[in-house]
């Protein structure tokens, strides 16, 4: 079994302007955990189940393209969605307890499916 948690993709026109996503996000029990240039992350607070990971981006940006390709890639392609789904279930039979892990262990399979696009 892959990781059980569901992540959710926000676009904002302005990812500056915290104030118009930020306390709807925190008042559904998220918490801000990272922010950079290109994107806010947020899962809940420890106190609550770990089931959602919410990405906030801009809208138009190249974090949200790259995201969608992704995501429209494993819509169209049942390889790609066999390939995905293996590297997550091996990832978090071996990497259950770390999540850093995890992440970087499917990173191979997410790079060659968004590769097999490029003409």
């Amino acid at each position: 079994m892959s990781k059980p948690v569901v992540d959710i993709q926000v676009s904002v026109a302005d990812l500056r302007l915290e104030a118009g996503y930020v306390p709807q996000l925190e008042g559904l029990g998220l918490q801000l955990r990272s922010r950079d240039d290109q994107h806010r992350y947020f899962r809940p607070r420890a106190d609550l189940p770990r089931h959602v990971h919410v990405h906030v981006c801009r809208a138009g940006s190249e974090w949200e393209r790259v995201h969608l390709e992704f995501r429209d890639r494993l819509r169209s392609d049942p390889d790609a969605r066999r390939r995905y789904a293996a590297a997550k279930e091996e990832a978090a039979r071996v990497w259950r307890d770390d999540m850093i892990a995890y992440t970087a262990a499917t990173t191979d399979v997410i790079l060659d499916v968004l590769d097999a696009g490029d003409p």
